[in-house]
């Protein structure tokens, strides 16, 4: 369960990191 929620957040770290990325970009 806390490796799956800890997977998920790694994901949505890095969409987020693209997100910004291409907003300043």
């Amino acid at each position: 369960m806390l490796d799956y929620i800890a997977k998920s957040t790694e994901y949505e770290s890095k969409e987020v990191i693209l997100i910004l990325y291409y907003t300043f970009v």
